[in-house]
């Protein structure tokens, strides 16, 4: 089954000074998703997007927010996300002691679960708990920088993915 693809701009990159007209000019340009990267300066060794930027962006429409935590502990996080009002919460695998226990909870709060999958974790690894993801990212940089190269050899990694969907194992 073919799906749609889906507008999914990052807001790392938006002007938060005049952040009414960033999310009114991209939901006019047919966003269907906002995304947030979050960055805690330990997991990653950056900052980025908090909590008060996810709450300041729900204030301003009623697109559905996914957050990317890139964040220790995310377990610990994850419910002022959900408060804020989030609809996808991704985790990283090696972030999480307890991974399954991490997306079923997600999962039991009414919001999507994902994996974001750094490009040196292999699918195999995670073969266990995949099932457990309602969305995927694949990460074709390293985490914790915008504007890096493009890892090409994240493709063999994307290709793996689909091959599983398409044999319906996720």
């Amino acid at each position: 089954m073919k799906q749609k693809p889906l507008l999914c701009p990052s807001m790392m990159c938006a002007d938060f000074c005049n952040l009414t007209s960033e999310i009114q000019e991209l939901e006019s340009a047919g966003t269907d998703i906002f995304h947030c990267d979050i960055m805690d300066g330990i997991y990653v060794p950056n900052f980025s997007l908090g909590l008060k930027d996810v709450e300041a962006i729900r204030a301003l429409t009623d697109k559905p927010i996914d957050c990317h935590l890139m964040i220790e502990n995310p377990f610990s996080k994850i419910d002022y996300f959900i408060d804020a009002g989030v609809n996808i919460i991704y985790i990283h695998p090696d972030s999480e002691r307890y991974v399954s226990k991490t997306l079923n909870y997600i999962k039991d709060c009414h919001v999507y679960a994902g994996l974001a999958i750094n490009p040196d974790t292999s699918l195999s690894s995670l073969s266990e708990i995949l099932y457990l993801c309602d969305y995927i990212i694949i990460m074709t940089v390293n985490p914790g920088f915008g504007g890096q190269a493009f890892l090409p050899e994240t493709m063999d990694k994307v290709r793996e993915l689909v091959v599983l969907r398409e044999v319906n194992q996720l």
